[in-house]
């Protein structure tokens, strides 16, 4: 039998013989001693019946020795806890090399609960036979509810706490601290060397030393930041704090008690945070209200040549340039204020002597005594806008000195700004013209003319107007954007134009009359109606007679381009077949080709253009007749037409010399040869692909060649067709 009426299979294990304890003289001397113990004892038989309580265990119960006595004892326990207890008990009995040891609740009498903390060792014959059991009992309910509380507060807060006996290196482990590190009870036994193996090795010397000095009793409070090794293998940093709450009369440490915080995530977002920090390009510091850096990033050695530790021992007020310092004093005292700095400017003198503008943005915490600050070097800006500034001071010279007038007005075409050219131009006086429309200077202006020359017409202030050419162009940035007008007075150059036109107008036609008679006369002469001329003779009246066609083409060339230039050859625009203007020239020229031994290949010919026929054929006939004059003997001049989408396409190749890039850009200007020879080998005014031009972009088309040196030439031109 035993107290718990249940069967207990004992081990049939055997433990060595422990030497016998001192005799007991007495029953009463043992009884003396158990009962000046403060500590409760008590003594069973090898069933757990108890023979002997202490004065201290029956205080502990509430109850008296006979009550204790026996199976008695059994009812001090709480009913929730006994079942539990007796497993112990028997898994104790059952193991040779284990011992009672629990914590369970004392009920007494009166209904009060007590914590109890039991201990047992077995009692052994002389010859090695268990006879019984002696234990121990504390009451640690004051504990045990000091440890409650503290663990229900540290729940609240997720951190979790140990308990140190220092005396025997016990350590108790909250449930909060196991749950953070993922061990069981199991897997950390209730020692110091349990938590001590789990800080990793680069934090234990320091953990070891603030550990030390505090127990020492040379700081107030034990707080240390680590890592301890998890369950899973991972390293989690916990902030470590707690002080010794017992100490002997010696001031020896007894007990410590400290909290273990996760603090891993802070960590991280410290390590992302000092990460930016060592990686910005930006300047960024933590400096002291008194004047000296307290943390700097790289970015201040790369900038300003100073390693770290000579920003950091001297007040930042030594890098500043003097003629700075008395406005980065005021800055300094605004921010001691509790100001914040939303945008400060000064120069920083570098190592090397060089000086580097820097924008600064700063936050106070003036409770810290810290200033939090981000800046960055604007050097180079701060040179961009000198230049600029100096750039702005040649424009607006050369704007004032300028002889053509400049206006700028905004977008409801109020003007905001003239030169004096312009005022002088249009008769105002300076700054008279701001603010009005610029439909009083400028009554025609086309807005939708930006980056084009257009000629239009401008009014003075006396009423007067005049003609001028305007150009226009756009500037400003986002939505501020404004117009400039860059108007010229071109009174006095129409007028010379004018002069010269009627000049080659009269000439010409005072040239065309007299020419003509001179070139009958002449072919009179050369048919022998005034008699036969001798051989000289006849050759000089030839060479006249085609220097007098030479003179007349080029008069009718003069005339021509002189109504193409002023707009006043009028067009019959008609359907035109193409192929009739093809072959209308191709008839024209037959007798140069024989004579210049070159063929002419009519190619495929299609399209009907919306055109002047007579101003086409001109055309067609100047290139082709160019063609054959630059066409190597027995060569071939090719003519072909075709549809091409809204137009229609002509034509001219030939396999000639081949023109250059630079005679290219010239070949349709007025009295230009490609050569200054051809004039005098090929004949020709210069004026005909010019006239060509003319023509063909008076009907709305475009003109150009294609050439190669040495590969021959394709003339083409494309003019609006009939079905578009």
């Amino acid at each position: 039998g035993n107290p718990f009426n249940l069967h207990v299979t004992f081990s049939t294990q055997t433990s060595p013989v422990p030497p016998a304890p001192p005799a007991l003289e007495t029953e009463s001397w043992f009884r003396t001693l158990s009962d000046s113990s403060p500590v409760a004892i008590f003594r069973t038989d090898v069933d757990g019946f108890c023979s002997y309580v202490n004065e201290r265990w029956q205080q502990l119960t509430g109850r008296s020795f006979d009550e204790c006595l026996g199976e008695g004892w059994v009812r001090s326990i709480h009913p929730d806890d006994r079942v539990e207890t007796f497993a112990r008990w028997i898994a104790a009995v059952n193991d040779a090399h284990r011992e009672f040891d629990m914590v369970y609740r004392v009920v007494r009498p009166n209904g009060e609960i007590r914590i109890a903390h039991a201990r047992a060792a077995r009692v052994h014959s002389p010859d090695g036979e268990l006879v019984g059991w002696v234990g121990t009992v504390d009451d640690i309910t004051e504990r045990h509810q000091t440890q409650e509380r503290m663990r229900l507060v540290l729940e609240a807060t997720n951190d979790g706490f140990r308990d140190w006996n220092i005396e025997t290196g016990e350590m108790i482990f909250s449930d909060g601290l196991l749950a953070m590190l993922g061990y069981t009870h199991r897997e950390m036994p209730p020692q110091v060397s349990s938590w001590e193996v789990l800080v990793h090795p680069d934090d234990l010397p320091r953990v070891m030393h603030d550990l030390r000095e505090h127990l020492e009793g040379a700081t107030a409070q034990y707080e240390n930041e680590h890592r301890l090794l998890c369950a899973n293998g991972q390293w989690l940093w916990v902030l470590d704090r707690g002080r010794v709450v017992t100490r002997d009369s010696r001031g020896l440490p007894l007990r410590m008690i400290s909290t273990h915080t996760d603090i891993s995530e802070r960590r991280k977002a410290e390590a992302d945070l000092q990460q930016f920090f060592s990686l910005s390009l930006e300047l960024l510091c933590v400096a002291s209200i008194d004047g000296y850096f307290k943390r700097i990033n790289p970015a201040f050695e790369s900038l300003f040549g100073y390693a770290r530790e000579e920003m950091l021992e001297r007040p930042f007020l030594d890098f500043v340039h003097p003629d700075d310092r008395e406005a980065t004093l005021r800055e300094l005292s605004s921010l001691r204020r509790g100001r914040f700095t939303v945008h400060f400017e000064n120069r920083y003198v570098c190592k090397d002597g060089s000086t580097r503008w820097i924008a600064w943005t700063a936050a106070p915490v003036v409770d810290e005594g810290k200033i939090y600050a981000a800046a960055r070097d604007i050097t180079g800006a701060k040179v961009a806008e000198e230049a600029l500034r100096e750039s702005e001071q040649r424009t607006r010279s050369i704007i004032d000195n300028s002889v053509n007038g400049l206006i700028t007005f905004d977008d409801d075409g109020v003007i905001r700004s003239t030169n004096p050219a312009a005022d002088a131009m249009f008769g105002y006086e300076s700054g008279e013209l701001t603010r009005r429309h610029a439909a009083m200077v400028l009554p025609n202006l086309d807005r939708g003319a930006l980056g084009r020359v257009t000629q239009s017409e401008a009014r003075r202030k006396n009423g007067e107007v005049f003609p001028c050419e305007v150009s226009l162009f756009e500037f400003g940035s986002g939505s501020e954007k404004h117009v400039a007008a860059h108007v010229v007075d071109v009174s006095a150059r129409f007028a010379v134009e004018r002069m010269k036109d009627d000049f080659v107008s009269t000439v010409s036609h005072e040239l065309r009359t007299p020419l003509t008679s001179i070139r009958g006369a002449l072919g009179l002469l050369s048919s022998g109606v005034m008699g036969e001329l001798s051989t000289d003779g006849g050759e000089l009246v030839e060479i006249a007679e085609r220097n007098a066609v030479r003179l007349i083409a080029l008069v009718d060339h003069i005339l021509d381009f002189e109504k193409l230039e002023h707009a006043r050859a009028e067009l019959e625009l008609l359907a035109t077949p193409i192929a009739r203007v093809i072959e209308r020239s191709v008839e024209s020229v037959a007798a140069f080709a024989c004579q210049e031994s070159v063929s002419l290949d009519v190619a495929a010919i299609d399209g009907v253009a919306l055109a002047d026929e007579e101003r086409l054929v001109q055309v067609v006939i100047n290139l082709l007749s160019n063609a054959i004059k630059f066409s190597p003997l027995d060569g071939i001049v090719t003519v072909s037409a075709a549809t091409s989408g809204t137009f229609v396409e002509v034509r001219v190749a030939d396999r000639g010399p081949g023109i250059s890039t630079a005679g290219r850009a010239k070949l349709f200007e007025r009295f230009q040869q490609i050569d200054a020879s051809d004039a005098r080998r090929k004949g020709g005014t210069g004026l005909g692909l010019a006239i060509c031009k003319g023509i063909i972009e008076q009907h709305g088309g475009t003109i150009g060649v294609d050439s190669e040196e040495g590969c021959g030439s394709t003339f083409w031109f494309r003019v609006p067709g009939a079905a578009a």
